[in-house]
């Protein structure tokens, strides 16, 4: 991997970045909705249009790759079920936090290879905050994400770990806006075995770079989610130790499947805190 390339990725989600917050500064916008009855703003379609305008003319390993974007998802599974590497974009997560106004907003970017999350972009607009990570690279968080260009972008990130057990506290992240009966489940499970457990509500793919960083300990979902909301934080999790895993199973969640649909998971930094009593 080129230092640069992963640079110039970091510049396009900024940029996209960018754009959703001009809309979002405005107040002034309105959203439709669409098939699967979540919204849509003209912020979602502005990221999408620069991030897939970007990837398509981006050369990673001297090979352009295919992109599967949240606003551009109806490419047939019989086309993508021969794709060994390619894009998988979320140009707004978190559409309904962008609407609230509570700055739980994320674009995402991330690459898989056969069918693994191997590398991740995770940029959150209204903190100015980048989070990247990669295999057998490390994950790191960059502060004013948008002030740095080229090999500055890594000069000024620091490397992220995510927490180690045993603590006294364990800290859980859960959905702000799609709880359900198997989170309280979840959580008493693990309050029985630890003697505090704090409980934090966050949007969006904020929760896994939580997770990621060290921030939290786990954050279990149990309701549905699509790959391309999920898929470039569980890169940055791996890369800082922690998993995102089946939470019957307990196997790494993996990309590209015919439903784009995933089930539930934990993602976590022990595989302890993978269990429900």
């Amino acid at each position: 991997m080129k230092i640069s390339s992963l640079a110039k990725l970091a510049s396009l989600l900024t940029q996209a970045g960018q754009a959703v917050m001009e809309i979002y500064d405005s107040q002034n916008y309105t959203w439709d909705k669409k098939g699967d009855g979540s919204p849509l703003t003209e912020a979602d379609s502005q990221s999408h249009t620069i991030l897939q305008e970007g990837l398509d003319s981006f050369e990673w390993d001297g090979e352009i790759l295919p992109v599967l974007s949240e606003e551009g998802a109806d490419i047939p599974y019989e086309v993508r079920r021969h794709w060994q590497r390619y894009w998988l974009v979320d140009p707004l997560d978190g559409t309904k936090e962008f609407i609230s106004r509570n700055g739980d907003f994320t674009v995402n970017v991330a690459l898989i290879e056969a069918g693994e999350a191997v590398l991740g972009l995770v940029y959150l607009p209204v903190d100015d905050v980048l989070y990247f990570g990669m295999l057998g690279w490390g994950a790191y968080r960059l502060d004013h994400a948008s002030h740095y260009y080229g090999d500055s972008v890594f000069a000024n990130a620091h490397r992220i770990h995510t927490c180690t057990l045993p603590v006294d506290v364990i800290n859980l992240v859960t959905s702000r806006s799609h709880r359900s009966p198997r989170t309280k489940t979840y959580i008493e499970s693990i309050s029985a075995r630890h003697s505090q457990v704090n409980v934090l509500s966050r949007g969006s793919s904020i929760k896994l770079c939580l997770v990621a960083e060290g921030s939290a300990h786990a954050y279990p979902r149990f309701t549905p989610t699509m790959e391309w909301d999920i898929a470039a934080a569980h890169a940055i999790c791996r890369s800082a130790g922690a998993r995102v895993s089946h939470w019957e199973t307990g196997e790494e969640m993996l990309y590209n499947n015919e439903d784009l649909r995933n089930s539930g998971f934990i993602a976590s930094c022990h595989p302890s805190l993978e269990q429900i009593l």
